[in-house]
């Protein structure tokens, strides 16, 4: 059974297939430098298309938003005050996910399942996250200089969050 991870943003998706456990098929990094993000996200879900049909997953998780993604203390240039900034580019990132998740399910036939990305994480953080998967899937060809937003390490470890889970549960009841 293969698995299809995605982790979806308004500017790339990192896409992981998986067969198990610490085992890896095809990871990519799909982009497009598109100006407008709505023909970057169409040319984004046709590579979506490609990994869906060239490798049949019965399962496809996407990766959702944190209900709130926070807002961080800046210090203002001009006047040296810390000031708070609400943090940007939510709106296009919540509308490529959403897009990516009714598009497989119009075009593919396959409802995915979508896990916070506050929940799978646990909150650690994104670069100790891309130092683990880096270190665990070299052997794979895993660069994290070719994944500068840690969007591929996230599909990797969310893979990984996945067969956990579901191998624990599945586990459980035998």
């Amino acid at each position: 059974m293969n698995l299809l991870t995605l982790d979806g943003s308004s500017t790339a998706i990192g896409a992981a297939v998986s067969p198990a456990l610490s085992k890896l098929l095809d990871g990519v990094l799909i982009d497009d430098k598109a100006e407008c993000p709505y023909k970057r996200f169409d040319a984004m879900l046709k590579d979506v298309d490609k990994l869906v049909t060239q490798w049949k997953p019965r399962v496809i998780l996407i990766e959702s938003p944190a209900p709130q993604q926070p807002a961080k203390k800046v210090i203002d240039k001009e006047t040296g005050q810390e000031k708070v900034v609400v943090r940007r580019g939510q709106g296009n990132y919540g509308l490529a996910v959403g897009r990516l998740y009714e598009h497989i399910k119009l075009m593919h036939g396959i409802t995915p399942q979508v896990v916070q990305a506050d929940v799978w994480t646990n909150q650690v953080p994104k670069m100790i996250r891309q130092e683990w998967i880096a270190a665990a899937y070299a052997k794979f060809g895993y660069d994290p200089a070719k994944d500068p937003g840690a969007d591929l390490s996230d599909a990797i470890g969310m893979a990984e969050w996945w067969w956990t889970r579901n191998m624990v549960g599945a586990a459980k009841e035998n």
